[in-house]
């Protein structure tokens, strides 16, 4: 019977470590998403800048002919 209680207490430690590794993985990867969106932002906001600046130049080539 001791045995088993100390085993019990074995798993619970390791289930109680599962979920702190769990948490922080969730919180890492939560993080991640966030710094993800922010450069795919960031990424589309200078597409939509060179785009236009693109066009500002066709826009003068097209002026001089």
């Amino acid at each position: 019977m001791n045995e088993l209680t100390q085993i019990k207490i074995q798993l619970e430690s390791e289930r109680d470590s599962l979920s702190g590794a769990l948490g922080d993985a969730e919180n890492a990867n939560a993080d991640l998403e966030n710094r993800l969106a922010a450069a795919n932002t960031a990424l589309g906001n200078v597409k939509a800048e060179l785009e236009r600046r693109l066009r500002e130049k066709e826009d003068e080539l097209e002026a001089l002919r």
